[in-house]
């Protein structure tokens, strides 16, 4: 079974943070786990909808970002 180990967290707004979780089986992280984190009334907690980036593609994934903060 995953494991999930938080390792980054940024505000979007009062309701909602992004977090960056390593994703761990086996004692070996196998990628990263993008997920909106909302706080309402209702539900505090991670949504359903997530990204995984699997680690041989982190690299890859990296540079996209750049490309869309240089355009």
């Amino acid at each position: 079974m995953a494991q999930f180990k938080e390792i980054a967290r940024t505000t979007v707004n009062n309701s909602r943070d992004i977090v960056a979780s390593q994703v761990i089986e086996d004692g070996e992280v196998k990628g990263i786990n993008f997920n909106s984190f909302v706080r309402t009334v209702k539900y505090t907690g991670p949504t359903k909808g997530g990204v995984f980036v699997p680690v041989e593609k982190l690299a890859e994934f990296g540079e996209l970002v750049k490309d869309v903060l240089s355009n």
